[in-house]
C-alpha cells in the first residue's frame, strides 16, 4: 500500500533531480530520502528511479509522479471546502514556446489571480507538449494533437497563426518578386526540430542552393533578431503585429498564413482547481486566437 509521503517523495525527487536536494524540499535526510524510494521499490517490485545526475524516473516511476500530482490537487481542494484555508498545492502545466510568448501568460496571470496553487511551467514544441501529460509531468497541456493521452480530455482552443516577416531592407536584398529567398538566405528558426519554420521553408524554396539557418531557441529572441534583419522568420502573428504596423517588419507572403489548431488535454480529475485552470486558458485563447 502507497502512502502519501511516498507520492510526495517521488514528487519531490521529478522536481529537484537529486536525492539530496529533495532530502531538503521534505526537511528529512539524504539516507531517510533513498530509504524512502528503496521501499516504494520494493513494495511495487520496479524500479521507480534511475539514480543518475539528474535522477530520472522510470516508467513506475512517471506513473506515480501523476498520482502524486492528482492526489495533491483533490486533497488542496479538499481542505479548503471543508475549512476555506488556503492550502499550498502546485500543478505543473506544458505550453508551446510561441504560447506562453503570445497568449498563454494572461491565463496563467488569470489563474494566479484566483487560485493559492502555484503553477510550474514547462515548455516544448507543440507537437511534444503532450507526452508530459502521458508521462505524469504535467496535468494539462497545450498541444497540436487532436487526440488526448488515455484518461484526458481534449478541447480544441482555436488557431494561432503564423505569418512570415522580415525587414523591409532584408526583403529587397534577400528574395526576388515573386517571394522566393535568393541563395544562401539566413533564417531564424527555433531549434533543429523546429519542425512549424521547416514546414513553411519548404514552401519557400531558395532559387538555387540552401539557406543559412540561425538557431534561437526563445521566441521573443527570434523576433528581436528578425526586426534587427539578422534573417527572415515564421513567429505568431500576435506577436508581429505591432511591428508589422509600425513599419519595423513586412509580412513576405501578406496572403499566405499558416494557422496551426490548438487543443487542450488535461486529466480528467473534476477538481475546483484544475477547472479553474481550464476556464482561464480557454477564456484567453477566445480572445487571442483564431475561431475554427
Amino acid at each position: 500500500m502507497l502512502e502519501i509521503r511516498d507520492l510526495t517523495s517521488v514528487r519531490a525527487l521529478a522536481s529537484t533531480g537529486s536525492f539530496e536536494a529533495a532530502a531538503r524540499a521534505l526537511g528529512i535526510t539524504p539516507g531517510a530520502m533513498s530509504q524512502r524510494i528503496r521501499q516504494i521499490e520494493d513494495r511495487l517490485g520496479q524500479i521507480v528511479v534511475v539514480r543518475t545526475n539528474p535522477v530520472r524516473l522510470t516508467s513506475a516511476g512517471e506513473t506515480l509522479l501523476g498520482l502524486a500530482q492528482q492526489v495533491e490537487l483533490a486533497m488542496a481542494d479538499t481542505i479548503r471546502s471543508l475549512t476555506n484555508d488556503d492550502v499550498s498545492s502546485s500543478a505543473t502545466v506544458a505550453v508551446n514556446h510561441d504560447s506562453l510568448a503570445s497568449w498563454f501568460l494572461q491565463a496563467v496571470i488569470d489563474f494566479a489571480a484566483r487560485s493559492a496553487t502555484t503553477l510550474d511551467i514547462r515548455c516544448a514544441d507543440q507537437a511534444a507538449t503532450s507526452s508530459l501529460l502521458r508521462s505524469g509531468s504535467a496535468v494539462a497541456a497545450i498541444s497540436a494533437e487532436s487526440e488526448p493521452p488515455q484518461g484526458c480530455e481534449a478541447i480544441l482552443l482555436g488557431g494561432l497563426e503564423y505569418v512570415s516577416v522580415c525587414t523591409p531592407a532584408f526583403l529587397e536584398t534577400w528574395f526576388d518578386d515573386a517571394g522566393r529567398p535568393r541563395d544562401g538566405c539566413p533564417v531564424l528558426m527555433f531549434e533543429y526540430s523546429d519542425s512549424l519554420s521547416q514546414r513553411v521553408a519548404e514552401q519557400m524554396k531558395p532559387i538555387e542552393g540552401t539557406a543559412r539557418v540561425h538557431y534561437l531557441p526563445d521566441s521573443n529572441a527570434i523576433l528581436a533578431a528578425a526586426v534587427e534583419g539578422m534573417g527572415w522568420a515564421v513567429v505568431p502573428t500576435l506577436m508581429a503585429s505591432k511591428a508589422i504596423a509600425g513599419g519595423d517588419l513586412v509580412a513576405i507572403a501578406p496572403r499566405s498564413r499558416l494557422v496551426v489548431p490548438l487543443y487542450l488535454h488535461y486529466w480528467r480529475l473534476g477538481t475546483a482547481t484544475l477547472d479553474l485552470l481550464v476556464a482561464c486558458i480557454r477564456r484567453s485563447a477566445a480572445k487571442c486566437l483564431i475561431s475554427r
